[in-house]
Order: structure tokens, then sequence, then C-alpha cells
């Protein structure tokens, strides 16, 4: 959810190429939480800077996360998740195939319908993972980033005219449903009243 409210304020304080960035790690993210909360997975605990699973119990060695994939083109990947000397212990992969085996492991429909929007298509280099790519190498320009909202309002990540806070990012029904999806209902509301209750402690707030 924090990655969420990030992107909300990005936007209304016209970051747009941090608000990008964090609308495709929005599916990162909610990715990891799908795999700590499935409960044929029994994850103890993730850690992210080392792409680490540990688990409370091991996998079975015939388990699809575990077994190397070829994809369309008969090229081979290592498994999504990889043993390692402790059997409680995994290195996970994620992005590219690995992402979509992860997907249909996974079978979250909301969750599958994000990263499809965010994928390029055959019929433009327009999509918001390519774009992502550009801005990290590119120089920016308000040029690029007129284009940039313009590709994420078409694809209805943002939207082109929010009333109040909490309508840029997190009322997007392809947002809402991975939040319902995580047993989070109205976020736009947990994050207006964040924004209520820090305004209130901050009016309350006396310089020395």
């Amino acid at each position: 959810m924090n990655v969420g409210f990030r992107v909300e304020a990005a936007l209304w304080s016209g970051r747009i190429a941090e608000a990008l960035i964090l609308t495709c790690s929005f599916f990162d993210a909610a990715l990891l939480d799908f795999i700590q909360s499935d409960p044929r997975l029994n994850v103890e605990r993730i850690i992210e800077l080392e792409n680490i699973i540990h688990l409370v119990k091991p996998l079975p060695p015939d388990h699809i996360l575990v077994q190397s994939f070829t994809n369309d083109n008969n090229i081979e990947f290592q498994p999504c998740l990889k043993g390692s000397p402790n059997p409680l212990i995994y290195k996970y992969r994620t992005g590219s195939f690995w992402t979509d085996r992860w997907l249909n492991f996974l079978n979250i429909k909301a969750l599958k319908e994000y990263h499809k929007i965010l994928k390029p298509s055959s019929k433009s280099a327009n999509s918001p993972l390519n774009l992502r790519h550009t801005i990290i190498h590119a120089k920016l320009q308000s040029k690029f980033m007129r284009k940039v909202v313009q590709v994420f309002q078409k694809k209805n990540l943002w939207s082109e005219n929010p009333q109040k806070h909490g309508e840029y990012f997190l009322c997007q029904p392809l947002v809402q449903n991975v939040f319902m999806e995580l047993g989070i209902s109205n976020p736009q509301q947990i994050f207006s009243g964040f924004l209520d209750d820090l305004l209130k402690e901050l009016m309350g707030y006396v310089i020395a």
C-alpha cells in the first residue's frame, strides 16, 4: 500500500518521473505481497535487497517454481526459486518470463490485468515499462513528460481529472482491483485520512 500512496503523492505534487517509476513498482510490490501471502508457499519472510525467500517448509523437487522452464522460443530459464544449502532458503527471480510464470502460479486476475497494461505491445513502444526504461536512461524533457502523462492516462493508470486526494491513482479500477485482492478496500479514503491526520498534527505543532 505504501507504494500506491507514494504514486498518489508524486502525481499531486507534479513529480511525473517519480510517479512513472512508482506506478510500475506498484506491480512489483504487489507481486511480492501475493507471494508472501500465498498459503501454498508458506513464506516466513522475504528479503528484497537480497532476493531471498525464507519458507516454513521446503518445496518438493517437482514443484513448478523450483523447476527450470523454456519459453516459446525454446530458450531455457532458471527456476523462479533456486535452492540453497539451507532447504528453507531460496533465491527468487522476477521480471521477464519469470514474472509470467509467477503470475500463472498465483493466478490473481487483477494482478495479471495490471501487468498486461504495463507490458509493451507489438503495436506501440509507448508502454509504461518501456517509458520507465527510457526515463531512467534519458534526459528528462517537458515534451517527454507530457507523453508520459498521456500514455498513463490512456491506459487508465492515472486519472485525467482528479477532484480530490486519492483520485489520481488510488481510485483507478485497475489499482483498486489489486488492493481488493490484497484485502484492502477504499485505499483512497485511507490516503485521504492519512493526509488529514498529518495536517492536524502540523497545525498543532508549535515552534519553540
